[in-house]
């Protein structure tokens, strides 16, 4: 009983899930998607990189890999696996997670959609893990 107590708790805190077989990788994150998602880039020109998680033309997860996040980590936010969270009332959840890499240093995620297609997404969220520092 124990191990199907901490299996359920890998799911709830976004390991990987049969129903987010993809893994993707961007810019010192991967994030595990669901069948028939993709990871885009958006253009930029800036010291940042930003990206999407769509499916079926809608975008579930946005990504912002940089050292500047336009958030303030609501004062928390530590190094390690466990990122600063923020709720709104309408269901959408944002993490800012401080890497220990120069680059990028803070990986700031967020959730978009409603209903069914907002519980995807923030199980897509909650599967973002910053990656090791290049050397």
């Amino acid at each position: 009983m124990k191990k199907r107590g901490i299996w359920a708790l890998v799911l709830l805190l976004g390991g990987c899930a049969p129903d987010l077989p993809v893994t993707a990788s961007g810019d010192g994150f991967t994030v595990q998607m669901p069948k028939g998602a993709a990871l885009k880039t958006r253009p930029t020109e800036m010291d940042f990189q930003v990206y999407s998680v769509i499916r079926d033309d809608k975008e579930l997860v946005g990504i912002y890999a940089g050292n500047f996040p336009s958030v303030d980590a609501w004062g928390q936010g530590e190094n390690g696996p466990n990122p600063a969270s923020h709720s709104r009332p309408d269901g959408t959840i944002e993490y800012v997670w401080r890497t220990t890499c120069a680059w990028p240093s803070r990986l700031h995620v967020w959730t978009n959609g409603s209903g069914a297609s907002l519980k995807v997404a923030q199980r897509v969220a909650a599967s973002v893990r910053p990656k090791p520092c290049a050397k």
